[in-house]
């Protein structure tokens, strides 16, 4: 995480709970991967890195939906 990164994303945090709006940090989803996730050297996924963004999503949503009893609030 480089430099300000941790304000930033503290800085939506606070952002979107005031604004009743749910905040997932997802900065370290990839902490744990062994393979290669990134097809440059900037910020850009691979097939893996999307696999598991993608899955990391779907998860979450899962967990809302069944949080809320099968109910998807939409704003």
């Amino acid at each position: 995480m480089g430099i300000g990164e941790g304000k930033f994303n503290k800085f939506f945090e606070e952002k979107c709970e005031k604004e009743g709006i749910q905040f997932h940090d997802i900065t370290m989803i990839f902490k744990d991967e062994k393979e290669t996730i990134y097809s440059d050297d900037c910020c850009h996924l691979n097939k893996k890195g999307n696999d598991v963004l993608a899955h990391h999503i779907g998860q979450t949503i899962l967990k809302y939906y069944e949080n809320n009893s099968g109910h998807l609030i939409t704003r």
